[in-house]
């Protein structure tokens, strides 16, 4: 994707509340997109700007040349929030790329019941079901009809 040129613009200005209002009207994915071409210092101003949730999306999205700078450029109060709003599966994938350093640092970070979930999605093997799979799931009464 090429970046759009008035939001390019607004990066280059650092118009952050313009920019803000735009972001807030993109699919994060292209959120993603347009920050993987963006360079590092402009990537970290944009990701700034999104709630924690679409910042969550945009890390999982992004190529990995951009997850790395963001991560590396992102204070670890902000990083462990953001981190925490992505399915244990993805912050475990996240994560795992880290330095061991890094990984403890984001893990104290979090809230514990957070990185707990986190810590047992790393405990699996690289590429097993375990570390693949989320942990959330749907119960359901097997007394209760579908339509319920």
């Amino acid at each position: 994707m090429t970046p759009e040129p008035d939001l390019n613009a607004l990066v280059e200005a650092g118009d952050r509340g313009a920019l803000r209002t735009r972001l807030l009207e993109m699919h994060p994915a292209d959120v993603a997109d347009f920050v993987d071409e963006l360079a590092d210092d402009q990537r970290l101003l944009v990701f700034s700007l999104l709630s924690n949730p679409v910042a969550a999306e945009v890390l999982d999205e992004a190529r990995e040349d951009t997850t790395e700078a963001l991560v590396e450029g992102t204070e670890w109060s902000r990083l462990s929030r953001v981190v925490e709003e992505l399915e244990s599966d993805a912050a475990a994938e996240l994560i795992a790329d880290l330095s061991g350093d890094q990984t403890e640092q984001l893990l104290l970070s979090m809230p514990d019941s957070a990185a707990r979930k986190v810590a047992s999605a790393l405990s699996y093997a690289e590429d097993s079901a375990g570390r693949l799979m989320t942990t959330t799931y749907a119960a359901v009464r097997s007394d209760r009809p579908v339509r319920e």
